[in-house]
């Protein structure tokens, strides 16, 4: 809910409210002079009471890899595609039953994070355990190119098909989004999701959706961010399992379906956004 910027002020100044966003909290405590702030130089998209979380829709899931901490998941030609942390290559799955129908061998040796069709340079992307984001052919083999993460880590990947040489890469550390230059891996511009461990990441009507990494105990979440960064919605993802806190990859169908991978032991769940 938010209130009016008014009364919003009044019960922060009075200190009769308490906000999750100490950060964001602070910010507007110091735009504030006296009774008499001009509230219209506060932010046009921020919001000091975001709405409490709510609980995502599954409309289908399917089984996740039964390895690994960490699962990217992608389409292509109809069929889903899934990595994870403890295999090499990029496993093709029926997308109705989560029935393993192909393997997508890649010549490299390390555990996947991401993976990302590229439907411009028909490849693919994926991100490996601690290492580079790499490209390989639709058929696997031998590495085509590859990327330094901005920032020295990564897991999500996004590609836009209406924008050509760029690849987005999120930073669950640094907690961004940075934009990058496919061609020579150059740095371009990046989104802040401040406090937020982000894994997938998937742009759909002008928001991204990003999955959270969080602490054994805690829910799965996923969020959808505006543009400049703020949290516009929070979605609280199935519980009941160890691993439930560790979400995963993001991609969209195409139908423009949200895909969200959970953490080990749970399932690819299609969501209603």
């Amino acid at each position: 809910m938010t209130l009016p910027i008014q009364t919003t002020l009044d019960r922060i100044i009075n200190g009769n409210d308490h906000y999750d966003d100490a950060a964001k909290s602070q910010e507007l405590l110091n735009m504030i002079d006296s009774r008499n702030t001009d509230y219209q130089s506060l932010p046009p998209d921020w919001d000091p009471t975001p709405a409490p979380p709510s609980v995502a829709t599954i409309l289908h899931r399917i089984s996740r890899a039964e390895h690994g901490w960490s699962a990217g998941i992608t389409w292509y030609d109809g069929f889903f595609y899934e990595t994870n942390s403890s295999s090499s290559n990029i496993t093709k799955k029926n997308p109705d039953t989560g029935a393993e129908v192909g393997t997508v061998v890649l010549n490299q040796s390390n555990g996947l994070n991401g993976v990302c069709y590229d439907e411009n340079r028909s490849s693919w992307w994926v991100k490996q355990n601690g290492g580079y984001f790499c490209e390989f052919p639709l058929a696997g083999g031998d590495q085509i190119s590859q990327i330094d993460p901005p920032e020295g880590m990564g897991f999500g990947i996004h590609i836009d098909v209406n924008e050509v040489d760029i690849i987005y890469l999120g930073d669950q550390v640094a907690c961004k989004i940075n934009k990058v230059r496919q061609s020579t891996g150059a740095f371009i511009s990046s989104i802040h999701v401040s406090g937020y461990s982000l894994s997938g990441i998937v742009k759909k009507d002008g928001y991204w959706w990003c999955g959270i990494d969080g602490n054994p105990g805690e829910y799965g979440y996923i969020i959808k961010v505006t543009m400049s960064g703020t949290v516009a919605g929070t979605y609280r993802m199935p519980s009941g399992y160890s691993y439930q806190h560790s979400i995963g990859g993001l991609t969209l169908d195409a139908a423009g379906y949200l895909w969200v991978s959970g953490g080990k032991g749970t399932y690819t769940y299609k969501v209603q956004t």
